[in-house]
């Protein structure tokens, strides 16, 4: 009791007073001991050490260090030498697991660290110094050693393996990811926050240039787009995209099963073939100012696609934004956009037949 435990990777010391430099963590009255040791487990949680997923000993991990089990000894089962094998592979694979997964961290965000960040990072996970022959070579103290690497740790850990930039090439950039294999869907692109609550595989899309499909402000589809898909692109339609065509309303004069009449608002209910006043009004076409006892009908309205072109005046130098909703224009503006990497933003226009 009233005393301070001194330690780093393992307990240094049991004392009264510690270096000013020392990190304090305040065990508030509550009592501290040694991670717990087990010696012979086969398993927890409903993992087991013989399980062929080789996330069964993370989760057995992560189970027993709730009692305070730091350390554990995965316990094979008298089985096929396959079986064991395997076992012994994946307790093989947990061990290195962590040091693999910042490494690999390390190697992408590399750049992101400061000088002395990537030295002590190095010499402790590349050349296998301890914390002491660091501090020496450095002439540090240990506990500024140990604060380092730390910081460095939880910096790598703070970023996500989601970037695959590293693989591109002059003929094809990483643009995103794609819940399906072999598809140029973009589900996500790599500075995007994912909310993943289970397993799931993603698969990198590669292209020159990325296509985003908006219908009335909001992102339906991005799709990664090659030099060569550009050429013979073509646009697609509702169906191909599901969206579902607004309506409006016209008069009619021949009355069949889709014709419906106005009502005014204060009519008590609405039957199948009859319209109020004000949802007429919210769909009416153009040059059409419904009223109560006309005839109509519904009628979907056609897609159109269109573009913001940026053009700029040959004499003052203004830019202005010109809509382009020309077919084959949008296409070559496609076309070029890829041939110099960049992206497009396809808006829907919904006009009246």
């Amino acid at each position: 009791e009233n005393k301070i435990i001194l330690f780093d990777e393992k307990i240094i010391d049991i004392c009264d007073e510690v270096d000013e430099n020392a990190e304090i963590i305040d065990a508030k009255n509550l009592y501290v001991s040694p991670g717990l040791i087990d010696i012979h487990i086969h398993g927890s949680n409903n993992s087991d050490a013989m399980d062929k997923d080789k996330s069964a000993i993370e989760n057995i991990g992560k189970s027993i260090a709730k009692t305070g089990v730091t350390s554990f000894l995965p316990t094979t089962m008298t089985m096929s030498k396959d079986d064991i094998y395997n076992s012994l592979n994946n307790i093989r694979f947990y061990m290195n697991k962590n040091k693999l997964d910042l490494i690999e961290l390390f190697l992408i965000y590399k750049n992101l660290l400061s000088t002395k960040e990537i030295k002590y990072f190095e010499n402790y996970y590349f050349e296998d110094l301890s914390l002491t022959e660091i501090a020496e070579i450095e002439n540090v103290s240990r506990s500024y050693t140990s604060k380092l690497i730390n910081s460095i740790k939880d910096k790598l850990n703070d970023y996500e393996v989601l970037d695959a930039s590293y693989l591109s090439n002059e003929n094809n950039k990483f643009l995103g990811w794609s819940k399906k294999e072999n598809n140029m869907i973009i589900d996500y692109t790599s500075n995007e926050t994912m909310n993943i609550s289970s397993d799931i595989n993603l698969y990198a899309v590669f292209g020159s240039s990325i296509i985003e499909f908006v219908d009335n402000d909001k992102l339906i589809e991005r799709r990664g787009l090659t030099k060569e898909e550009a050429q013979d692109f073509e646009l697609p339609t509702e169906e191909d995209l599901g969206l579902e065509a607004p309506t409006y309303i016209v008069p009619v004069d021949n009355i069949s099963d889709k014709t419906k009449t106005i009502v005014s608002d204060d009519t008590d209910s609405s039957l199948e073939n009859e319209i109020k006043l004000s949802d007429a009004l919210l769909k009416k076409s153009e040059n059409y100012n419904p009223k109560v006892g006309d005839k109509v009908e519904e009628i979907e309205k056609e897609l159109n696609w269109l573009v913001d072109k940026n053009v700029t005046d040959p004499i003052t130098g203004e830019e202005t934004i010109e809509k382009v909703t020309d077919e084959e224009e949008i296409k070559e503006i496609i076309k070029n956009n890829t041939e110099n990497n960049s992206d497009t933003e396809l808006k829907t226009e919904w006009v009246e037949k």
